[in-house]
């Protein structure tokens, strides 16, 4: 009996176990076929994405920490013509046009560190050694350590942008040369109109004088006269001068001499003189500066220039009553002059092109005061082939100024300082640079 329960349990005992065994392959058959329409659906998702990704972006990369290309799609080849392998393991870097390299690793390093998704637009390298515009989205994985890079070709927007904005700038300047044309005719005629009147009525007086025996003719008269004409000569002279000296600058045929020079010196001089040439106007001119003396090889007969131009362009644009402080500092080597007025000043829009080509605020034939609007150019470029720069700020009825910095060099073998012009030749030099402004 024993026996027979025995074999019962034993029965029992190897169906439980098949049993379980056939519950364990169904459990297996069932996560099997489940992982199996998983992994479905996540390939059929990848593929998903990977079309959504081709489509919507021309170019998509992955990055290791290196910057390293570890993985890319087809546009490397079909926008920039690198086939696969010969991007694969590359710095990313190296695709991009030098200029714009240091914006990219500085735009990858602020992705890193925010977390966010960073934007920037480069230049990039095609094998056939031409270039097309990329705009880059790319963000940092931080727990996989990777960026995810998209790229997209906006080479032709960016083409048609520069030629809108060629286009504008030709019509802007084609418009600015009709303006420079009729102040020009302006500016020739009435120097050239002044002085023909004047030599008419001095033939007059000499006729009338000759009529009476020469008696008649006052001296002080012909003085005045002969004052006017020189004034109006004066006046061409500098319309030439500026007007010559811009055809030379642009052509590259000028040629600065440069000398070591206390700029100090050259600056105080200008300034004194120019405020000695307004003692007949309300316009307060001063100098400030704590530096006694400051070597530097510069062209002394452009640095003058320079002055001559900012200050004239001051005292035209003035108030009654204005105050002009010409100051001079050094920073980072560089030395700086400003030229601060509290005139009219000029309006925001304005303001950026007044260094321009045959710019001019108030082109009216009515305007306040004369001039080409030259001075301000030929200062720019002069300026710049020190090396410097040149700019201004200014705020409407407040004032405005002007900012020109060189950097301090010297010439080693240069032994002689160069001080500054005679009393005569700046006298000189002031009364052609005013000679439109006839309220002095």
């Amino acid at each position: 009996m024993f026996n027979i329960f025995d074999q019962l349990n034993d029965q029992l005992l190897i169906t439980d176990q098949v049993a379980k065994t056939q519950f364990c392959n169904a459990q297996k058959s069932i996560v099997h076929q489940h992982s199996s329409e998983k992994l479905k659906r996540y390939q059929a998702l990848e593929q998903e994405l990977q079309t959504f990704l081709n489509i919507a972006t021309d170019i998509h990369a992955i990055l290791n920490e290196h910057l390293e290309i570890i993985s890319c799609n087809n546009g490397f080849q079909d926008i920039l013509g690198w086939e696969e392998s010969e991007v694969l393991k590359k710095n990313y870097v190296e695709f991009i046009d030098s200029p714009d390299a240091v914006q990219i690793i500085t735009a990858i390093n602020e992705c890193k560190a925010s977390g966010q998704v960073a934007t920037n637009i480069a230049k990039c390298k095609c094998k056939d050694g031409k270039y097309k515009w990329i705009e880059w989205r790319g963000k940092y994985i931080a727990n996989k350590k990777i960026h995810l890079l998209t790229g997209r070709d906006i080479t032709l927007q960016k083409e048609q942008e520069e030629e809108r904005l060629a286009k504008r700038e030709a019509e802007e300047l084609e418009m600015l040369k009709d303006e420079f044309l009729i102040n020009m005719s302006h500016e020739l005629k009435t120097p050239l109109n002044v002085i023909y009147m004047t030599l008419q009525l001095e033939s007059e007086e000499i006729k009338s004088a000759l009529e009476k025996n020469g008696q008649g003719i006052e001296l002080n008269i012909l003085k005045r006269h002969d004052k006017i004409i020189q004034r109006n000569v004066y006046r061409l002279l500098r319309l030439i001068r500026n007007l010559t000296e811009i055809a030379k600058l642009e052509s590259d045929e000028y040629r600065l001499n440069f000398i070591n020079c206390d700029i100090v010196s050259i600056v105080r001089q200008i300034s004194l003189a120019v405020a000695d040439h307004m003692q007949s106007t309300k316009v307060k001119i001063t100098f400030d500066t704590d530096i006694q003396e400051l070597i530097t090889a510069c062209d002394p007969s452009a640095i003058e220039q320079i002055m001559l131009n900012l200050l004239s362009n001051t005292i035209k644009y003035r108030k009654d009553d204005s105050k002009v402080r010409v100051s001079l500092t050094v920073k980072d080597n560089k030395v700086r002059v400003t030229v601060k007025d509290n005139g009219i000043g000029i309006p925001k829009t304005e303001l950026e092109y007044i260094f321009k080509r045959f710019a001019k605020i108030d082109t009216s034939l009515n305007r306040k005061c004369e001039g080409s609007g030259t001075g301000l150019t030929v200062s720019k470029y002069l300026v710049e082939l020190h090396e410097g720069s040149i700019w201004a700020k200014s705020q409407l009825n407040k004032g405005s100024s002007f900012i020109f910095e060189i950097p301090i060099v010297q010439i080693s073998d240069e032994k002689d300082i160069y001080y500054g012009s005679t009393s005569q030749q700046i006298e000189e030099k002031c009364n052609i640079e005013f000679s439109d402004i006839y309220d002095i």
